[in-house]
């Protein structure tokens, strides 16, 4: 093969320029990936990783193992990079990480429905939570997701792996709710909630909706 794998392409980033650790050095090709994918900055991580896929199975198994990164927002880019391959090595790497972390979809919201009333829940990758309630569902469905829609609560969760659950809190003008919700699939939630304002509990079924641009 090509020394040329590894010499500096167009779009290499310059270590050094932008990393600031011990061991820094000036690397291009699947060298320099390996390297950024050892940066303490997370965006650097990421960005390692569409890098990767230009060299071939070696890179696809740097994404792979970028599965157990120490970052949910490294693991989640590493996700989605990796959902659609068809390889069967690539389907058990992502079983693998569905029974580690228990994981979230970011790509849309959770809803309950009660006749015309509707709960959301959303999760992000920066460990927030979103909540909003509506009598109607707004079309697009993701402007309940906008900054500037009034109707909307957040908090922050935590993933219990031991519990095989995520648990949060919501503040609204009413006082505060306390959830945990059990995963079940990748578009199910059973989730419980307590309100401390009155004391009420409820378990309802949540499903996953995919939010489209």
């Amino acid at each position: 093969m090509s020394d040329k794998v590894n010499q500096p392409g167009e779009y290499d980033a310059v270590l050094g320029n932008g990393f600031n650790y011990t061991g820094a050095a000036v690397l291009g090709g699947i060298e320099g990936v390996k390297q950024r994918l050892l940066a303490p900055v997370v965006e650097h991580r990421i960005a390692a990783l569409t890098e990767a896929l230009k060299y071939g199975r070696e890179g696809l198994s740097l994404v792979t193992q970028a599965l157990d990164d120490s970052d949910i927002l490294v693991r989640t880019q590493a996700y989605k990079i990796l959902k659609n391959m068809k390889a069967r090595d690539i389907k058990v790497k992502l079983k693998e990480f569905h029974q580690k972390y228990y994981l979230i979809r970011f790509d849309g919201a959770y809803q309950s429905a009660r006749g015309n009333y509707y709960n959301y829940i959303k999760f992000c990758p920066d460990y927030t939570v979103i909540q909003v309630s509506t009598f109607d569902t707004p079309k697009p469905f993701k402007a309940l997701f906008e900054e500037d829609y009034g109707d909307s609560d957040s908090g922050h969760y935590v993933v219990d792996n031991e519990a095989n659950n995520v648990k949060f809190s919501i503040h609204d003008l009413f006082g505060r709710v306390d959830y945990v919700a059990e995963i079940n699939g990748e578009k199910h939630l059973i989730i419980e909630s307590y309100h401390h304002i009155n004391s009420y509990r409820s378990r309802e079924e949540y499903k996953f909706m995919k939010i489209l641009l």
